[in-house]
């Protein structure tokens, strides 16, 4: 899925631009396996004003993305400029449609039409891309005899303005932008990759959260809910009369283990945790309908992934395995790295898809 089309190469950029952090990740190809050359994370908060931070739906200026996009490639001695940045799920448009069966031909002149009725703005106002996942009645997940006769087509969406917003970002950082992508698909390549049981990425991000499907190396379904990262520290914050820092702190610290003297703070994030959860449930009833499959996995990704006492609770409540994301499983690099990058493996699984995106 993407918005450009370039010539791979064997170095390439995975960028990751967020309401807190920028996190860029380089990699190369060596003996055809990925090779971690260097990567850098930056604290937005570092750089603006607190009062910025606790607003939550941040509105950077392109100059400001910029030139904190630049600090952070210089600080982490990027080699190359060759760059693929992920876009934000929650601003990006997908759908699994179906079409009579065609030739890639004809697909290519009836799906912009089609498309029309699925997406929610104007057509002239976004790019458009696909992927066509099932071309015979024995690829992918529909149950058995039922529309044999169609295509199974992912449509996606993004609007010109922000593809705009990152060329500019591009440009004034001085990168080469030579590909934007759904932070949906960075997700799936970094964590699932071309598995072909049906698994599920949970992504808990700081504004939003994504329940992603993935099966066969495809993106089949995907969510975004308002319940996220940021939420949790509010409910805190709210309910303990703190300000948003000092919530944010206590959300890390203490997360939702069940000790006496820390349960006023899980008991404040559970019916949030549980509505993520409820969510979760719910596209796995979709999925089903849908495939007759159910997903074989959960992986647990995003900044409050690493919560205490979530992953306890996520396996409690769901009768399938559940992991913490790991997007350097299949990447080389220094073992002295290991205590670093395994904390850190929430944060940069969509920057690690894209780079890997660009040299594979």
């Amino acid at each position: 899925m993407n918005f450009s089309f370039f010539k791979k190469s064997n170095r390439c950029l995975g960028i990751d631009i967020s309401a807190k952090n920028i996190k860029v990740v380089q990699l190369t190809q060596e003996s055809k396996r990925l090779k971690l050359e260097t990567y850098g994370y930056l604290k937005v908060k570092d750089f603006i004003q607190e009062t910025e931070v606790e607003n939550r739906k941040i509105n950077y200026s392109d100059k400001t993305i910029a030139m904190l996009l630049k600090k952070v490639l210089k600080e982490c001695k990027a080699t190359t400029r060759r760059a693929i940045i992920s876009t934000p799920a929650s601003s990006t448009f997908s759908v699994l449609i179906k079409m009579p069966k065609m030739s890639d031909e004809e697909a290519e002149r009836a799906i912009p039409i089609e498309a029309k009725k699925y997406i929610p703005v104007p057509i002239e106002e976004v790019i458009l891309s696909w992927e066509i996942l099932k071309k015979d009645s024995g690829s992918f997940s529909l149950k058995e005899n039922s529309d044999s006769h169609l295509l199974e087509i992912i449509l996606v969406a993004v609007s010109k303005e922000l593809i705009q917003k990152y060329a500019k970002i591009a440009e004034i950082a001085k990168v080469e932008l030579v590909a934007l992508e759904s932070e949906s698909f960075s997700l799936s390549r970094a964590l699932v990759g071309k598995e072909k049981e049906p698994m599920v990425i949970v992504d808990i991000g700081i504004s939003s959260s994504n329940i992603i499907v993935v099966e066969g190396g495809f993106v089949v379904m995907s969510r975004t809910i308002e319940m996220s990262g940021n939420e949790l520290t509010k409910v805190i914050a709210d309910g303990l009369n703190l300000n948003f820092k000092r919530a944010e702190v206590l959300k890390k610290d203490i997360g939702i283990k069940a000790d006496d003297a820390e349960k006023q703070i899980s008991e404040l994030m559970l019916p949030l945790i549980n509505s993520i959860i409820e969510e979760i449930q719910r596209v796995f009833e979709l999925y089903y309908q849908r495939s007759n499959k159910k997903p074989k996995m959960i992986i647990m990704s995003g900044g409050s992934a690493n919560l205490p006492g979530l992953m306890e609770y996520f396996i409690e409540n769901f009768d399938i395995p559940v992991s913490l994301a790991n997007p350097w499983l299949n990447v080389i690099y220094p073992e002295i790295l290991n205590p670093a990058l395994k904390e850190l493996s929430p944060f940069f699984s969509s920057s690690v898809g894209s780079a890997t995106r660009g040299t594979v």
